[in-house]
């Protein structure tokens, strides 16, 4: 007998599932549509009830306060007070107003100051001022290289210049380096304190010397034959300024 109904009952699927097959769509429809009635039931009975809020602790302490007002106070206890209050804050300020002076003051000094090879800390690069005139052919970023035949990033800005142009400081500080290679020519590097240098490349000749502490505007050398590397450029300085170590594009402190 059971295995009569296991028959009947395997013959029955066997008839239903091609029915369901045929409408594949409508099966998967009414699917979705009773996870979707499970999960919002499960949400409603189960989930829900766990995050109903509590009564405000605030609102029922507010009640409190209500129902026990505090006694009032007398007019001169008030007053008094208030003096009190009032000559306390006006102390208050007057040592917050001092207090502020003094780290203001401490604040410039600290600004001002220099620091123990006496450059100073915070140079003001809004002042330099041209290290040569002439004109510019070739900008700080990546551009084409004639030399090397391919596109890599220029550090600086080439000002070209007759032969023997004169060449300044675009600020006062301390002669870090001369030195000439075959690539740069001779070159001079000044610190200026902060972190800042500036760095001229190409010249023919130079006026400085290696620790020498010049000002703003200080002859440092002439234009020259190019190094190997800018060979193509002609006659020409190539001027740039480092922060920490690091080339920034000379334009945005100076208006060539």
């Amino acid at each position: 007998m059971l295995k009569n109904y296991k028959e009947k009952a395997h013959a029955a699927v066997q008839k239903i599932i091609p029915y369901f097959k045929n409408r594949r769509f409508i099966v998967t429809a009414v699917s979705a549509f009773l996870t979707l009635a499970v999960l919002t039931g499960f949400w409603n009975y189960f989930i829900l009830p766990q995050h109903e809020p509590a009564e405000p602790k605030a609102a029922a302490e507010k009640v409190g306060v209500q129902k026990n007002p505090p006694q009032s106070r007398s007019s001169a206890e008030t007053h008094s007070t208030a003096q009190s209050t009032v000559g306390g804050n006006l102390k208050e300020d007057s040592k917050n107003t001092s207090k502020n002076a003094e780290e203001s003051s401490s604040s410039q000094g600290n600004d001002s100051a220099s620091s123990s090879d006496g450059l100073p800390k915070n140079p003001d690069l809004s002042t330099a001022v041209l290290p040569l005139e002439g004109k510019v052919v070739k900008n700080f970023g990546f551009s084409y290289s004639p030399t090397y035949d391919d596109y890599r990033h220029h550090g600086g800005v080439d000002i070209a210049a007759p032969e023997g142009s004169p060449v300044s400081a675009v600020l006062g500080g301390i002669v870090e380096k001369v030195a000439s290679s075959d690539l740069e020519g001779t070159k001079v590097v000044v610190n200026h304190g902060g972190g800042w240098k500036s760095v001229y490349s190409h010249l023919g000749t130079v006026e400085v010397e290696a620790a020498q502490n010049i000002s703003q505007g200080t002859f440092i050398g002439r234009v020259g034959t190019p190094g190997s590397s800018e060979a193509p450029l002609g006659p020409h300085l190539h001027f740039e300024i480092l922060k920490n170590g690091k080339p920034v594009d000379p334009a945005l402190y100076i208006d060539f």
